[in-house]
């Protein structure tokens, strides 16, 4: 939620503009060789959605996700990256509700 207020350096609906800019909550996740593969676990709620997302390199400008959303059902999740092998790959696990 954001909520926005009159105080002495900006007036609601003033001639300035603001720019916010919301990114989801990224979740920490730890992360193991599995075979040719990479493991990813995190600590999760049941019964929350998260996406698994990943860049191959830190300049590229957007995340690609990772197949479809994974709804949790326990304390621990965890989704076995199986794609093509990559010299690096970064991940990023978020809540999406």
């Amino acid at each position: 939620m954001l909520t926005l207020s009159n105080d002495a350096n900006y007036m609601v609906g003033a001639a300035k503009t603001a720019t916010v800019t919301l990114v989801a909550n990224p979740v920490p996740v730890s992360v193991a060789k599995s075979g040719a593969n990479m493991r990813l676990t995190w600590v999760s709620t049941s019964g929350k959605i998260y996406q698994v997302a990943f860049k191959n390199s830190l300049s590229n400008a957007g995340w690609t996700n990772l197949g479809p959303p994974i709804t949790a059902t326990g304390p621990s999740t965890s989704y076995l990256d199986t794609g093509p092998p990559s010299a690096q790959r970064f991940y990023r696990i978020y809540r999406t509700n």
